[in-house]
């Protein structure tokens, strides 16, 4: 299970710093480094169709993720119950 747990941990990290530089980009481009903003620059490149396509891609494994976690966290919490 530590594995597992230091596994995520990484993998978390690197999400978190990926976010940032993806902020710091949207405010450099003029953009506000949220949902919204990231929505204002794919429209201002939107000749590069293959972008817009890789965001809603990972929107869309974002929502997966947070319905899994959702998921996990509530099987827990059963699980505490019973213990």
């Amino acid at each position: 299970l530590m594995t597992l747990v230091t596994e995520k941990t990484r993998h978390a990290s690197q999400l978190a710093q990926w976010a940032e530089q993806r902020s710091a980009l949207l405010v450099a481009a003029g953009c506000t480094p949220d949902r919204a903003g990231m929505q204002q620059w794919l429209d201002h490149v939107s000749a590069e169709a293959s972008s817009r396509k890789l965001w809603l891609a990972m929107l869309a494994l974002a929502d997966e993720a947070r319905a899994l976690n959702e998921t996990n966290g509530h099987l827990i919490g059963i699980r505490l119950q019973h213990n």
